[in-house]
């Protein structure tokens, strides 16, 4: 797959069939990530692969936790969206209403959807989890969101869906108790890994892009 095709092609998933991923292949994906750009070289990731009954154990707890409107406590501070600029309100504010427009004429509530999506992990067989050490720097965390854009490209060029989300390290917890992440290692974001549930509408939602006038600035 050429690259181009990559980057248009890979789309967020917010509900996995059962196919499952083979192990071999989730490697795969994982090793052609680390070719990431970092500073100095210092490859600062470390990377957790739930799957299996470790996958199912995780999701339970999660499941109880969102349903009974537990709040999550990532490592990562977040920010309220009013606490984003304008423009960024306003790209989240258009969002909403391509996800409502998306699925509204379904028989569950478009909230409901996506908060089960989220109380289910996606569905998917496969989490990928990404960690730096604890205070790491701003540079760090960039060389992560790379790793994390590498493997989402690799995962698009092998025919395996992907989806980033907030749902899946929400509770930190529960993901140290299940795949042994030491105190000292911050857990940045997860992946989601599988193959997209044919025909829910929930796939489908296809969110805009700023038009570049709207965010580059180019001095000549």
């Amino acid at each position: 797959m050429e690259t181009r095709s990559a980057i248009y092609g890979r789309h967020s998933v917010r509900d996995f069939s059962d196919r499952p991923i083979d192990l071999a292949t989730v490697k795969a994906i994982i090793k052609d990530a680390s070719q990431a750009p970092s500073w100095a070289n210092s490859q600062p990731w470390s990377v957790y692969v739930a799957t299996g009954d470790t996958l199912a154990q995780i999701r339970a707890v999660n499941q109880q936790r969102v349903l009974t409107g537990q709040n999550g406590t990532p490592d990562l501070a977040i920010a309220h969206r009013e606490q984003w600029s304008s423009r960024s309100q306003q790209a989240m504010a258009d969002w909403n209403e391509t996800m409502t427009e998306t699925i509204a004429d379904t028989s569950t509530d478009v909230e409901e959807q996506t908060t089960q999506a989220a109380a289910n992990l996606f569905n998917a067989p496969v989490v990928v989890y990404f960690t730096v050490q604890k205070n790491a720097t701003g540079y760090s965390l960039f060389d992560t969101g790379s790793f994390a854009q590498t493997l989402m490209l690799s995962a698009t060029d092998r025919g395996v869906d992907s989806m980033p989300a907030y749902a899946l390290i929400a509770y930190p917890d529960v993901l140290r108790s299940a795949l042994s992440i030491p105190s000292d290692q911050e857990i940045v974001m997860g992946v989601a890994l599988g193959h997209a549930k044919v025909d829910d509408k929930i796939n489908t939602v296809a969110p805009g892009r700023l038009a570049l006038a709207d965010f580059v600035h180019i001095a000549e």
